[in-house]
């Protein structure tokens, strides 16, 4: 029979492991979306933005794109 702190520490194992999936998945969509813009002519502009919370700074990604033979878009 599990405890409740066992279930606790098996539910943020299980929540953290698909937190991870879904990060992999998103970086594999954003990877592909990036090979098309570039096969579009477009270059990726990437910024990275420190948000700071209440947990500590957290990364967030920006995306933007140029076109190589006019410029911003």
């Amino acid at each position: 029979m599990m405890h409740k702190t066992e279930m606790v520490e098996t539910s943020l194992i299980e929540e953290r492991a698909e937190a991870e999936h879904h990060l992999a998945e998103a970086m594999r969509i954003t990877n592909a979306a990036i090979r098309r813009v570039h096969k579009l002519g477009l270059t990726v502009d990437a910024q990275i933005i420190t948000m700071h919370t209440g947990e500590g700074p957290m990364p967030q990604l920006n995306f933007g794109t140029t076109d190589r033979q006019r410029g911003a878009i």
